[in-house]
């Protein structure tokens, strides 16, 4: 069982997150504002915390920042679509996924999965080698990406498939493989998911993301990165 702190102003909303998550299991608590968040976040020490980015008080940029500088917790950010610069602001700040309001639950429940599944760095993997192709290069240990000596802000999850992608460059995977590699035997995430993270990974490191070079696209199969982009 994991403990999961849920920040929410809209009560009806984290009522409906806490009953969901209770029923996976973990034992949630509840602020709903900033001041509350810390002070819920100090006292309980959370495992993950869904943190709503528009909350009175501290935003939820201010929240993510201040717990990034005392802990690793686990920070799923909830936004609404409008918000495209916030939400890239909230990765760079430290958050480790992002849903866009409105959400679907299951589809939260997977994230949630996906994030609670993945140990924290032990001091051996933090000295897996970094891998570089071209211009990019992506570090496991520091959890980083660049290009041409840029940081490249993802998702834990655009991570995960960006880094098995180079690891296996060359080699193609069915959407089927990637969902299993990533999510595991998830019933609850679907093609479209891996799918929507290759678009986003598209849009962040090609020149070109409607004609892609590194990530393409193999008919009837599914994607590969190649090896001499």
């Amino acid at each position: 069982m994991s403990s999961i702190l849920i920040v929410e102003d809209e009560k009806n909303i984290s009522a409906l997150l806490r009953t969901h998550l209770e029923r996976e299991g973990h034992q949630c608590f509840q602020a709903y504002d900033g001041l509350e968040a810390m002070e819920q976040f100090q006292r309980t020490h959370p495992d993950l915390i869904v943190l709503d980015l528009m909350l009175p008080g501290k935003n939820g940029l201010e929240i993510c920042r201040e717990i990034r500088c005392r802990s690793d917790v686990y920070i799923l950010m909830l936004t609404a679509k409008q918000e495209e610069v916030d939400k890239l602001v909230g990765l760079e700040m430290g958050a480790d996924d992002y849903v866009t309001k409105p959400f679907s639950v299951r589809e939260l429940l997977a994230r949630v999965r996906v994030l609670l599944r993945r140990p924290h760095l032990t001091r051996e993997e933090e000295r897996v080698p970094s891998i570089s192709v071209g211009e990019l290069e992506i570090d496991p240990g520091a959890m980083a990406v660049k290009l041409n000596g840029r940081l490249i802000p993802l998702t834990s999850l655009e991570f995960d498939v960006l880094y098995f992608l180079m690891k296996n460059r060359g080699l193609s995977f069915k959407r089927e493989q990637l969902l299993e590699r990533i999510w595991g035997e998830d019933s609850y995430v679907y093609d479209r998911s891996i799918d929507r993270i290759i678009s986003r990974l598209r849009r962040k490191i090609e020149t070109d993301p409607a004609n892609p070079q590194r990530i393409v696209t193999i008919w009837g199969v599914g994607y590969r990165f190649n090896e001499n982009s």
